[in-house]
């Protein structure tokens, strides 16, 4: 067990420095199609943080909302991957 925490730590540090340093820049909207899964009863973001996603994307997001909670892919992970699998299929323009 020590050997795997030797591994992760760096890891996970790394991402929570990357989370508490990370500032957002406006710029130009992504120019990619845009899927946004989220849980119902996610205590962690809400609704109007998800539908920003519209405010980023230079198409409207494609939105999957799913019952649960932050971790609402435990219970629903086919369904999300069958969802974004879909999305990648559809022509670009």
């Amino acid at each position: 067990m020590p050997e795997l925490a030797r591994l992760i730590t760096p890891i996970l540090r790394a991402d929570y420095e990357v989370f508490e340093t990370y500032r957002h820049c406006p710029g130009a909207p992504l120019p990619v199609p845009t899927t946004v899964l989220a849980g119902t009863n996610d205590p962690e973001v809400t609704s109007a943080e998800m539908t920003a996603w519209r405010d980023l994307t230079a198409e409207d997001p494609e939105f999957h909302i799913f019952p649960g909670g932050h971790f609402f892919l435990s219970d629903h992970l086919k369904s999300a991957v069958s969802a974004v699998v879909a999305r990648l299929r559809q022509p670009t323009l």
